[in-house]
């Protein structure tokens, strides 16, 4: 800030381009000295013609006093002034510049003849670059209208950085007069502190015009030019004394610094207006000055008593327009009558709850920001939202603090009325909540009605007259339970209209129960084929019921059975980028995996020394933050057998239909053309591996099988004549085709057997035949979505018709269909059904008639004696689909004596005479 820009606008607006001709004029002349004229307090007294005795203090008196300190002009000159100003500028141009680097010791006086007559005499005697002292004699000088007399000397005492950092300056009748408007200054006034962060001007100065005269005696100013904040504005301090000539003096003094915006319209401060007789203090509280309107506090003492006769708040803006010069209100409804008639409004009929242009806004209120009341299009400008700054990345089960931060903006005022304001906000009662670093007196209340959580701050403040200002309210802490969306929208309870859209927040939990997962096959390997190392592969991949979501994915491996003597030696990443993976001979480590592609390894084992089988335990540890992660296991496995041509050379062996299969692995595929019963009453792994993709285990007769232990991969079926399978289990390896399990040309019975697929690509049948199926006591499990289905009918050329179906007590899980549409009669009893999609409905049954059977919710149009309709039946899955002891399935099927006596597992059938529904019998 320069030394000019004060609160004396008057004064120094005279000065300032006259100070510049005193750091600038020209050369030539010859060598001179500046005679300082002397001018004493006395004197000016003496000189000064108008009353001297204490103002009497009104509310009339108010606006000539503030509009001589802050805009300097009280006579209402202001043509006068701003011509001044032009024909300022025209003498300055007449003189060549000059800066601090002109010559030291330079001397100059010079006689310049005014443009419209008269003459200026400048006189300058510079001790050092830039200071010294100078005159201005002003001869009758004529210029512009304005004729200039009398003198002002400048005396520059030092530099500051970058400007002048002391300097007095002294006015000897120095007179401009306009027509018959005229003003004449006489006196002194001091400035110190330039450049620095105190600035202090000191007035002792008469001015005199053709309609009113002041004198300041020892008005003081001090600026306090630094500032924290770009755009801020300085803080000033005011005391001294100040006579008008029509009402006496006045004592001024702030009691609290004051600042002033652009407009030189109070923001900040107290100032106190004093003298023998009465009193009276303006206190405006804000900070902040960029675009707004501010609310002075106007409190007048009469008489000087204890007791105030006046207050009254009012725009500051109202106080510095010269359209208005009263505070009066006839109608009592806080809108000034010069307010109102200039409004179109009617100042004897109350406006206090009127909006009479309907735009939302009080007529009180565009009063405060100086709208037009009577026109829709112009209002004042408000708003209010959350600007609470929290990271939307937290997951089920995390603990969140969300800051209750609210912003204001306005540049009208209207916030400083938001005091004892209540803010209520529902709270997402999935969730648990609670408040912290309450500093507005928030609570959590219930809500009867909806048993819904409902924040409420009562008695808030916000008043603020800041243009933008931010209230801390206090510190939501939820607990987030579940994955339900947090969206909250507060209310305030104001008559100021403002945008509830700002006033929400929004808050969506990430699942943290999903876990990615190893796909891990079953490997069947020819031990004599096997000529170096072993590529065992493994999949990491998502969640079958979404991604997680800004997670990461370790997955720890070991070897927890080691029968075949081969052990780790190599772990390939397959290039998948920022992975690091470690390993040692039983276990191995891979970290950083990416959540969002399926990724493979490639585990390399050494060279079996025996045969018998390799057993993995899979952890994928999903790492949602360092506190919160999900673990899931899965099994891999690798069996190193023979070729399948052992089991052949067994069954040529003996001429014997019933054959007890020794106990080993066998892999490969075999064919076989004689009626064979085959068991396998001790372990007997069979790895099914096709060459022509028709089919691993052929039998052009009758095959009985039973006990055994059976891995498919593509195209490894059965095809056989007829017969029975029995008490098998049955595993489908990853990202198998598979057309059917089991295709037989005539009849079949499929009983307590044990299915499970994972993963297959295509449709596909698990069992087919021509003649008819009795299906039992079986266990069935897909994935969701694998369009697996149970069984297809086939035609038969012998009998002309297609086969049939009998399908009871089994449980069947996931698979999208139960038989095909071709069908002679397909029927049964005593079947869990469970589909985990339900979009394969309509599908499920495709004309088979079930009674006593337990069916998904969506199927609860569908006819059927004895039918439970539900997607609960209180089975548990990680237990290979038994019954809880709740179960919806116990006692709830047909008595089948007659057909079956025992469950999967053997278990007798028919506990308390009645059978439990599906493929176990509940074990009390």
């Amino acid at each position: 800030m320069t030394p000019f820009q004060s609160i004396f606008k008057f004064v120094f607006s005279g000065l300032l381009l006259s100070s510049l001709l005193a750091c600038g004029g020209g050369g030539g002349g010859g060598g001179a000295s500046v005679i300082v004229a002397e001018i004493s307090s006395s004197q000016l007294m003496s000189k000064y013609s108008g009353r001297t005795e204490a103002a009497q203090l009104t509310e009339d008196e108010l606006y000539p006093v503030l509009s001589y300190l802050f805009k300097g002009d009280v006579t209402g000159l202001t043509a006068m002034k701003d011509k001044r100003l032009a024909t300022l500028a025209s003498i300055k141009t007449t003189f060549q510049t000059r800066n601090k680097a002109a010559n030291s010791n330079n001397k100059v006086k010079q006689t310049i003849a005014c443009v419209d007559g008269g003459k200026l005499t400048v006189t300058e005697n510079m001790r050092e670059p830039g200071l010294g002292q100078a005159s201005y004699r002003y001869d009758q000088c004529v210029e512009g209208g304005i004729t200039f007399s009398g003198s002002i000397f400048y005396d520059l005492l030092t530099w500051g950085e970058g400007e002048v950092g002391e300097f007095n300056i002294v006015y000897d009748n120095y007179t401009e007069q306009y027509v018959a408007d005229y003003r004449t200054l006489t006196g002194t006034l001091a400035f110190t502190g330039g450049g620095s962060c105190l600035q202090t001007t000191t007035s002792n100065i008469l001015l005199e015009t053709n309609k009113v005269s002041t004198l300041d005696v020892d008005l003081k100013s001090q600026v306090f030019t630094c500032v924290e904040n770009y755009g801020e504005t300085p803080e000033q301090n005011i005391s001294g004394q100040v006579y008008f000539s029509n009402m006496g003096y006045l004592n001024i003094k702030t009691e609290t610094p004051i600042k002033l915006n652009e407009d030189k319209q109070l923001t900040a401060g107290k100032l106190r207006l004093s003298n023998a007789l009465s009193s009276m203090t303006l206190e405006t509280k804000t900070t902040y000055t960029y675009d707004k309107i501010s609310l002075t506090t106007i409190s007048a003492n009469y008489n000087n008593d204890e007791n105030i006769d006046r207050e009254i708040s009012v725009p500051s803006w109202y106080l510095m327009d010269t359209k208005y010069s009263d505070l009066a209100d006839d109608d009592h409804d806080g809108l000034l009558n010069h307010w109102e008639i200039d409004h179109g409004l009617d100042e004897t009929l109350s406006n206090e709850n009127s909006d009479s242009d309907k735009d939302g806004f009080l007529d009180y209120y565009e009063y405060l920001a100086n709208t037009d009341p009577l026109d829709i299009y112009t209002y004042p400008h408000f708003s209010i939202e959350f600007v609470s700054t929290f990271d939307p990345g937290y997951y089920v089960n995390e603990t969140v603090e969300i800051p209750l931060t609210l912003k204001i903006e306005n540049n009208d005022g209207l916030a400083t009325l938001m005091k004892n304001t209540r803010l209520t906000m529902p709270l997402t009662p999935e969730h648990s909540w609670s408040v912290l670093d309450n500093a507005s007196g928030c609570r959590i209340l219930n809500n009867d009605e909806r048993d819904q959580p409902v924040l409420s701050c009562n008695n808030i403040n916000l008043s603020t007259t800041d243009y933008s200002e931010t209230f801390s309210l206090a510190t939501l802490q939820v607990t987030l339970n579940d994955a339900t969306q947090i969206k909250l929208q507060a209310k305030l309870e104001t008559d100021i209209p403002y945008n509830d859209d700002y006033l929400t927040l929004e808050l969506t939990p990430n699942r943290s129960d999903l876990a990615s997962r190893v796909q891990a096959a079953s490997l069947g390997l020819v031990k004599d084929d096997i000529v170096d190392n072993i590529e065992y592969s493994f999949v990491v991949k998502a969640d079958p019921q979404g991604r997680p979501v800004n997670a990461t994915v370790n997955v720890f491996g070991k070897v927890t059975t080691n029968e075949a003597g081969i052990f780790i030696n190599g772990v390939d990443s397959n290039d998948n980028y920022g992975v690091r993976c470690t390993f040692s001979d039983l276990d191995f480590s891979c970290y950083n995996i990416s959540i969002y592609a399926n990724s493979e390894f490639i585990l390399g084992f050494t060279k079996p020394v025996d045969y018998g089988h390799l057993d993995l335990e899979f952890t994928t540890e999903t790492i949602y933050t360092p506190d919160l992660s999900q673990s899931k296991k899965t099994t891999g496995s690798i069996s190193i057998g023979q070729n399948m041509s052992a089991l052949k050379a067994q069954i040529d062996a003996t001429e014997e239909n019933k054959i007890t299969v020794i106990p080993g692995i066998y892999i490969g595929n075999i064919a076989l053309d004689r009626e064979l019963s085959l068991k396998g009453e001790d372990k007997v792994e069979l790895w099914l591996t096709s060459n022509d993709g028709n089919g691993a285990f052929k039998s052009t007769q009758r095959l009985d099988f039973d006990g055994f232990d059976v891995y498919i991969n593509n195209g490894s079926n059965f095809t056989i004549a007829e017969g029975i399978f029995s008490h098998n289990r049955f595993e489908i390896q990853p990202l198998t085709y598979l057309q059917y399990l089991v295709n037989s040309d005539k009849g079949l019975h499929f009983i307590a057997n044990e299915v499970s697929q994972n993963e297959t690509y295509g449709s596909s049948y698990l069992l087919k035949s021509a003649g008819r199926a009795f299906v039992a006591n079986n266990l069935f499990v897909a994935p969701p979505l694998s369009n697996c289905k149970l069984w297809q009918s086939s035609y038969d050329i012998e009998s002309g018709e297609y086969g049939s179906l009998n399908l009871i007590n089994n449980t069947i899980v996931n698979l999208s269909s139960l038989v095909s549409f071709a069908v002679n009669t397909a029927n049964g009893s005593n079947n869990l059904i469970i589909n985990a999609d339900a979009s394969y409905c309509d599908n499920v049954l495709n004309g088979l008639s079930l009674t006593n059977s337990i069916l998904p919710a969506c199927l609860s149009e569908t006819s059927g004696k004895g039918n439970i309709f539900t997607d609960n039946a209180g089975v548990d899955s990680a237990n290979g689909y038994r019954l809880f002891s709740d179960s919806v399935a116990i006692d709830a099927g047909l008595n089948l004596s007659d057909q079956l006596t025992d469950d999967l597992e053997g278990n007798r059938r028919a506990v308390d005479g009645a059978f439990d529904i599906g493929a176990y019998e509940y074990q009390y």
